[in-house]
């Protein structure tokens, strides 16, 4: 029926019921309502009838007035109430049903996005650990230390200034975060959040028990709503029994599961924000989530439900007023919002006490410093850097910049597994680094130490801040070996310096004299850098860094320099070497000689380039090597297992089982052959990457030629 036809029959309806009270001897109804007979006329009711009684005459307000009531939200939970009556209508029914389910589903979804994606702890054990790798590594890194300013990173980020710091953005939000969260502040808007949240949720708990009670109270023989003489009201004094358990089932139960689940996960959600800014968003966005349910009814719902339900007038509810001598329903929802409190109050302690040791963690202790770690020794190097606000600082930068408090020293709390290597590195490698300090603290020290004959200890704080020394550490912290070995003066750092005996020790070594025998070793950089005479580092001939002694591989540049300087003594004692290349027995029984040919083999072989390189070669010039093609990797697998290196350490100067050398070389001539050459790819008489063979093979070589003659024995000039 169209909208007119329909209030047309609707009109006949009653002229025809008003025709029949007339037949019946009944009163007239007045303005406020029908007498009880006139509305018994009309009751064509059967037991758990679902069919409605439309346009009956509704109670008068004072009726209503004397007893509790239910008023109906707009909610398409709460209208569900009225699907399968004939006012809504069949395909209006289906609807209805159908945006309930929305509803339902678009709630549950969010509690499992929340549930899923959003309630990670924000301090794990993985974060802490995280946090002090950080802490020791890239937070004092001079690479990423604020030069224009003279301040290392982790003193931007404790800083307190909010400031966009490159290279650390999570962890300065982070900071920022649990620096708000662990005031009192951030703990007061945390408790006040979860307060209203709670209140909420208990709320809506609350009205679905008056909605339930309702139910129940009205059930009865059938679904009867009547309408007001005007039409402009609509009362439901009674509900079918079978309507009414449909509607527990399909409308209370799942709605107070997601109410239960819903303040659990919001619960959880509000205690694990640390941002002051996103709790209050948070907390807004939870109840969003609890109110999809009106949004959709608002949006979607059919007209005629919403016409129903503004019309429909409150529904009673059980009267309990005269069997309590006091309501309880505000004494129970206090305490059911006070107990989820002091719930979440217990997590909320937890959670502060670790944002705490994460704060401590990030910026406790000394923070004004920077380090570099020397390539060639292995040694961490420090520099004193500016303090925020502290005394380096201009009018304007002191005006910028307060200085912030410190906090207390880091200690690891017995909840938190942190990792001991990171502990370890934390506390004990400040104790193998060396301060460079600026050169008018050096004056400093000197005039204290020729005033009073004794410098006393100085600590961190008592240094300036100095750009020079920065800009330094900043080119140590990108050299090679190279550059840095160039700058160093030739000598046993150990023996002298505090800092190269307590580094020498990190390695299991007493002294120089211990390290003497592991400096021909390809990863023993250090040694050669901390004991460079003790090494033999400027000795041309039985150097015990051997193949390594250069300044790619941790020799100073300066005992090159010396090589000729002990050779012109060895000449003025009449102590030197004559110009000729040692026999090939030599290269079995002199250790100097061995311990240099096992350097350089360990060198070819210590790159997958140069392997592929030594494979290409083997095959591709197997003919010009005397190499068979078929036995080029056998050759190759050889050099790789140490059988070629102690062949010709033993005296079998060959390849291969029967693969010799092409030419029958031997000794000198062996490895200075083009082909040897060929095979590692590298020239062993050349000078400048590593330690030459000249001293050992000068003939061969090439030292009688009159060409460049550096690492060549002086005999041969």
């Amino acid at each position: 029926y169209s909208l007119l036809e329909r209030e047309r029959d609707q009109r006949l309806a009653l002229e025809s019921r008003v025709a029949a009270l007339e037949a019946c001897g009944a009163p007239q109804a007045d303005d406020v309502g029908v007498s009880a007979k006139s509305a018994a006329c009309f009751d064509e009711s059967s037991d758990d009838s679902d069919e409605e009684s439309l346009y009956q005459s509704a109670p008068t307000g004072a009726e209503l007035a004397m007893s509790e009531v239910f008023v109906l939200g707009p909610s398409v939970w709460e209208t569900c109430l009225f699907v399968g009556t004939k006012s809504l209508g069949v395909s209006r029914s289906l609807v209805l049903i159908w945006l309930t389910a929305l509803s339902a589903c678009v709630q549950m979804y969010f509690c499992h996005s929340v549930h899923k994606y959003m309630l990670d702890d924000p301090v794990t054990e993985d974060k802490m650990n995280a946090l002090l790798q950080f802490r020791t590594s890239t937070a004092h890194d001079v690479r990423y230390a604020d030069m224009a300013n003279k301040r290392s990173l982790v003193a931007s980020i404790c800083s307190g200034l909010q400031l966009r710091i490159p290279f650390a953005g999570p962890q300065s939000s982070f900071y920022d975060d649990i620096q708000s969260a662990a005031t009192d502040g951030g703990q007061r808007l945390c408790l006040f959040a979860m307060l209203c949240w709670f209140a909420t949720v208990v709320g809506e708990i609350d009205r679905l028990c008056n909605f339930a009670k309702c139910l129940l109270h009205i059930a009865g023989r059938r679904t009867v709503l009547r309408s007001s003489n005007d039409g402009s009201a609509l009362h439901m004094p009674s509900i079918s029994r079978r309507r009414s358990v449909l509607l527990m089932i399909f409308v209370v139960v799942p709605r107070a599961v997601i109410a239960v689940v819903l303040m659990l996960i919001g619960g959880r959600f509000l205690c694990r924000t640390t941002s002051m800014e996103d709790m209050l968003l948070n907390a807004i966005a939870l109840a969003f989530i609890l109110d999809v349910d009106e949004l959709v009814f608002k949006v979607f719902a059919p007209h005629r439900a919403q016409h129903l339900l503004n019309h429909l007038r409150p529904i009673p509810s059980p009267d309990r007023s005269g069997k309590h001598w006091f309501d309880g329903g505000p004494m129970v929802k206090s305490v059911a919002v006070c107990l989820c409190l002091v719930f979440a109050f217990t997590r909320l302690q937890d959670l502060h006490t670790r944002l705490a040791q994460a704060a401590d963690i990030l910026c406790s202790g000394q923070v004004d410093f920077v380090f570099a770690r020397n390539p060639v020794t292995g040694v961490v190097e420090v520099a004193k850097t500016q303090s925020v606000g502290g005394a380096g600082a201009n009018l304007s930068e002191r005006a910028a910049f307060s200085s912030p408090g410190r906090p207390a020293e880091f200690e690891v709390g017995a909840w938190l597994d942190v990792d001991p290597a990171h502990v370890w590195e934390a506390s004990a490698s400040v104790n193998t680094a060396r301060l460079q300090i600026s050169v008018e603290d050096l004056q400093r020290h000197l005039e204290e130490f020729k005033e009073n004959g004794t410098s006393r200890a100085y600590n961190l704080s008592d240094y300036t801040a100095d750009r020079e020394v920065l800009h330094e550490l900043v080119a140590l912290s990108s050299a090679t070996i190279r550059d840095v070995a160039k700058t160093k003066i030739c000598s046993d750092a150990a023996t002298a310096e505090t800092w190269a005996q307590e580094s020498l020790e990190s390695h299991g070594l007493m002294s120089c004299g211990d390290a003497a025998n592991l400096c021909h070793l390809a990863n023993a950089t250090a040694l050669r850098g901390l004991c460079a005479v003790s090494c033999g580092c400027a000795k041309l001939h039985e150097s015990r860094a051997g193949f390594y002694a250069s300044e790619n591989f941790g020799c100073p540049g300066a005992c090159q320099i010396s090589l000729r300087a002990s050779e012109d003594r060895w000449i003025d004692r009449g102590d030197f070497r004559p110009c000729a290349d040692e026999p090939p027995s030599a290269f079995a029984s002199n250790a100097f000689i061995v311990n240099y040919i096992s350097g350089a083999l360990v060198y070819f072989t210590s790159s997958v380039s140069r392997i592929r390189s030594m494979h290409g070669s083997a095959y591709m010039w197997a003919d010009e090597l005397g190499i068979p093609r078929n036995r080029s990797k056998e050759v190759v697998l050889r050099i790789l297992q140490g059988d070629f290196g102690r062949d010709v350490t033993h005296g079998l100067w060959r390849f291969a089982d029967g693969v010799p050398h092409p030419r029958g070389l031997e000794g000198c001539a062996f490895w200075t052959s083009w082909e040897v050459a060929m095979l590692f790819g590298v020239d062993l008489c050349g000078v400048g990457h590593f330690r030459s063979i000249r001293a050992i093979c000068p003939v061969t070589c090439g030292c009688r030629a009159g060409g460049q003659q550096k690492e060549c024995p002086i005999s041969c000039d």
